[in-house]
């Protein structure tokens, strides 16, 4: 069933790049690459599908995690880690944010930025004291900021200009918190400055200001955050060495602070101290999912898998193949070329750094480009044998690994996204769900082991939905199998996609200009359309009225959109129970929501909200057998404040169940649980079949991702890139060939 966005995005924390210094950390949405590039481009990191984090480059304060102080060309093995979701670098430390909500830092620490007590440095990860489960991190060049569940941002190391936000110029080694900042859902660090995108679409910034970089309309600094102004809905911001720059769900970008070497992409060098929008030789920058800026340059990733860059040039980090020093800046955005001189293509994760650029392909494979000086392109090449290099090259030793980055279950299959850009599917096949090209019409219905979808490579995201599955592919293009279609097939009139909401009934796709198109059955106005008899669609068709949206969710008879600015909006038959008059527009349902989820006759939202625990989740629908977890089974056709479990970062919603992924990586689930789909163990009596309070989730060792659930079973996707299922064992779904229920998790075989 519909799996939140928000599950995705830490499932896809497994799997990205980072390059040090001010930081640039891009990710592709909730296409699900989750990748952190960021920095000087002194050293690199990525976390490995399988939880385990290399790094390359310089290593003087022992920032490659290797134990010691020798810098490496190639990809080397982090010490003692495991279990990382997340890794970001700064110019001469390194973090990675591990499953269970910790955060790990190794490297320089003269002035606390690893979080460590004293100014020892640190040659392999050491925990992070004072921090509560933590939700996203960043490093800038000497200090590091964390996003914490509640929605708040500590920040420790370097305070010279007010860069933790605390109201004061005092370094601390210690998280602090910053002032008058609630509802963070992801927080940037840059050199002397740090920004935060808020649940409702506004950014903040704190720190040095007096060229701009703050955004807040004057050249000004500031030790606590102060809003930029003029800029809404935005999706993703970066804060660079001396300019900030943030994506906007209706796929554009926008920058401001110094201008030096045109970086801002305005077309001219003058600074600007509010956010102006990256123009092209014929109009702005389009189909943006994320955008980085680095130390002189600026980069952005566009839906269709490309990326462009502008700015900075000298030693060839534009990647347009120019030769070193002869094109010294680019003043508009240009495509990033391969060694072959061609396009790159099917970029899902991007890293720009000081001097050099970094990517990471649908195939796991990574390129770099621009300064080599410190061996930090990974190519296996000194300074002396490869200075630098103006087009993509292959990073050696380096590959993001065959294991799964992200899981979607239907109602009796799951598929899982493998970190090769390929998806493996398995469970009941009577409908061409597992896409292998055949349809099992008798017994076995199903297969327990995970097979690989036929043609489909470079996939990005994937969702799932009654007997449907679907894959964004990273050139924003999707690909369907199931529901009678045992084939993948592409469909349609789709272009720069970023995010999916599947059911066999219909589904809905979120595009980069954050706009809706939605296909499949209208019997009841499902596909948000406007006035008119519902008629089905076989090609997607444009909702109405429904401004700039990040994410989305179906049921079988309905759908539902958030708005950037933390609307939720829904269409179709209803939830109501008193009350079945369908909707074929959006009508508004709750406000402060920054994900969905919907399941055959109930949804619930999660709120990005400080009033709250972000557990404090809002539910409507039908709610007989405890559907809503709060203890009760009463049906409610509003959304409904519903209290805990704490730390919820995602939901997975079944037809009778629900299940909560929390920020230490353990889960809870609720409702229905005759098959033992809750994963608790044994019922004390045989009559206890349902619980309408969250229970925990036995035997994830606090190292759950993300979770997913279909009809009689629930399955979490592991930080080592393993997976684990419960419930019901029928025709394959638990992807383990026992032949009784599971009533708690046991391995999925073959991932």
């Amino acid at each position: 069933m519909n799996t939140s966005p928000l599950i995705r995005f830490l499932a896809l924390g497994i799997l990205g790049l980072a390059t040090a210094a001010a930081s640039a950390a891009l990710d592709a949405g909730s296409r699900l690459r989750k990748g952190t590039l960021d920095g000087s481009g002194a050293h690199t990191c990525t976390v490995r599908a399988d939880g385990r984090v290399l790094c390359w480059g310089w290593n003087m304060y022992g920032q490659l995690g290797a134990g010691n102080t020798t810098s490496s060309s190639v990809p080397v093995l982090v010490k003692n880690l495991t279990n990382a979701i997340a890794v970001t670098t700064g110019s001469m430390h390194t973090c990675a944010l591990i499953a269970d909500g910790t955060v790990r830092c190794w490297g320089r620490n003269d002035q606390g930025q690893t979080g460590l007590a004293g100014s020892s440095d640190a040659w392999e990860p050491y925990l992070v004291q004072g921090l509560s489960p933590v939700v996203a991190i960043d490093a800038g060049v000497k200090h590091t900021c964390a996003v914490l569940v509640s929605g708040g941002v500590k920040c420790w190391g370097d305070n010279l200009f007010g860069q933790l936000g605390n109201g004061t110029n005092n370094d601390s080694g210690s998280p602090v918190s910053v002032a008058a900042l609630t509802r963070a859902t992801s927080v940037s660090a840059g050199e002397n400055h740090s920004c935060a995108v808020r649940a409702d679409g506004r950014v903040k910034c704190w720190g040095l200001g007096t060229d701009g970089r703050l955004g807040q309309g004057e050249f000004a600094s500031s030790s606590t955050p102060v809003f930029v102004t003029g800029l809404v809905e935005v999706v993703a911001v970066s804060a660079g060495t001396f300019h900030t720059c943030a994506a906007t769900a209706r796929g554009r970008a926008w920058c401001w602070g110094d201008n030096g070497f045109m970086k801002l992409g305005d077309g001219t060098s003058e600074f600007r101290p509010s956010p102006v929008l990256v123009k092209t030789e014929t109009g702005f920058l389009g189909g943006v999912i994320g955008v980085g800026a680095g130390g002189a340059h600026t980069c952005a990733l566009l839906a269709g898998g490309n990326v462009h860059c502008w700015g900075q040039n000298y030693d060839g980090q534009i990647g347009n193949g120019s030769a070193p020093y002869a094109e010294p800046s680019v003043s508009v955005p240009t495509a990033a070329q391969g060694a072959s001189g061609t396009p790159l293509t099917g970029i899902v994760a991007l890293a720009v750094g000081g001097s050099n650029t970094c990517a990471v392909l649908a195939s796991g494979r990574a390129r770099c480009w621009g300064s080599n000086a410190i061996g930090q392109l990974g190519t296996n090449q000194t300074a002396q044998e490869l200075p630098s290099a103006s087009t993509a090259q292959a990073v050696s030793n380096f590959s993001v690994g065959a294991k799964a980055i992200a899981l979607s279950s239907g109602q009796l299959h799951t598929c899982a996204l493998i970190g090769t850009g390929k998806v493996k599917c398995w469970g009941m096949n009577d409908r061409g769900q597992l896409g292998n090209g055949q349809i099992n019409s008798i017994a076995p219905l199903g297969n327990a082991t995970p097979g690989e979808v036929v043609a489909v490579s470079g996939a990005v995201a994937l969702d799932s939905g009654g007997d449907l599955s679907c894959a964004v592919l990273s050139n924003g293009r999707v690909k369907c199998w199931g529901a009678a279609k045992a084939t993948p097939y592409e469909v349609p009139g789709l272009r720069g996609v970023v995010h999916l909401a599947v059911h066999s009934n219909h589904s809905c796709a979120v595009t980069a200009a954050g706009g809706v198109r939605c296909w499949g059955k209208d019997d009841v106005g499902q596909l948000g359309n406007g006035p008119g008899l519902p008629v089905d669609a076989n090609t997607p068709v444009e909702v109405v009225s429904l401004g700039a949206v990040t994410n989305a969710a179906v049921g079988p008879d309905d759908s539902c959109a958030v708005r950037a600015s933390g609307a939720l909006l829904c269409w179709g038959l209803g939830m109501d129970p008193n009350n079945t008059i369908p909707n074929n527009a959006p009508v508004s349902m709750a406000q402060g929501v920054t994900t969905v989820a919907l399941a055959n006759f109930h949804g619930c939202a999660l709120p990005g909200s400080s009033q709250n625990a972000l557990g404090d989740r809002r539910c409507w629908g039908f709610n007989e057998d405890g559907e809503f977890g709060n203890g009760g089974k009463v049906s409610s056709g509003v959304p409904v404040r519903i209290p805990g479990p704490p730390e919820v970062t995602g939901l997975a919603l079944s037809r009778t169940n629900g299940c909560a992924r929390l920020a230490n990586g353990g889960a809870k689930c609720w409702g229905n649980d005759s098959l033992g789909q809750l994963g608790d163990g044994p019922p004390p009596t045989e009559q206890y079949f349902m619980s309408a309070d969250p229970v925990t989730v036995k035997s994830l060792n606090s190292s759950a991702v993300a979770v997913t659930a279909g009809d009689g079973f629930a399955c979490a996707l592991l930080a080592n890139g393993g997976a684990k299922c419960w419930g019901e064992e029928a025709n394959g779904v638990l992807g383990n060939p026992v032949t009784t229920n599971a009533q708690t998790p046991i391995a999925v075989l073959g991932l």
